[in-house]
């Protein structure tokens, strides 16, 4: 009998027909049932999740734990960074700084380059982007205006480029 899934990964018990019921679940290798659920979970240690290859079991059995059977997937897990176009460091503690979400859990070795609108390098990142953009130029704050950007996460892909406005 075709088992019906509800495609969320999570363990259930799943009624076929008014004879058998089956259970699923899961699995990859080191991870836990609720990181599964939640791969972003994974970064609380050494489980952190890359975009290599990751190899996921579906294990099945009947409800009596008989007829087991199991199958797998590979899978890439490809983490989005997101880059906002506008924060406002104006010391008011509401986006003074210019973060991009994701890319110190996922993108270790990220470098941001930041340029005016003459092509000079108004700030660059350490290795990682350890800490977010203040928008200042060696200590000084800059004008309102908008600037350009090169995201760089290092994993072989195109470089983010785009502009972020500084307002205040």
């Amino acid at each position: 009998h075709p088992m019906p899934l509800d495609g969320k990964g999570s363990s259930l018990t799943v009624p076929s027909d008014t004879v058998n019921e089956y259970f699923y679940k899961w699995s990859t290798d080191g991870a836990t049932q609720a990181q599964i659920l939640n791969p972003t979970s994974l970064t609380d240690g050494k489980l952190l999740p890359t975009t290599d290859d990751t190899k996921v079991i579906l294990y099945v059995t009947n409800k009596g734990g008989m007829c087991p059977a199991k199958d797998s997937a590979i899978i890439t897990i490809r983490f989005k960074i997101d880059i906002p176009n506008v924060f406002s460091p104006n010391g008011d503690g509401t986006h003074d700084t210019w973060e991009i979400l994701n890319v110190t859990s996922f993108f270790p070795n990220t470098e941001v380059v930041i340029f005016n609108k003459w092509g000079s390098i108004v700030y660059k990142s350490a290795v990682g982007y350890p800490e977010p953009w203040d928008g200042t130029r060696n200590g000084e704050e800059l004008p309102v205006s908008t600037y350009y950007y090169i995201v760089d996460i290092k994993d072989g892909g195109k470089p983010y480029v785009g502009s972020v406005t500084i307002i205040k």
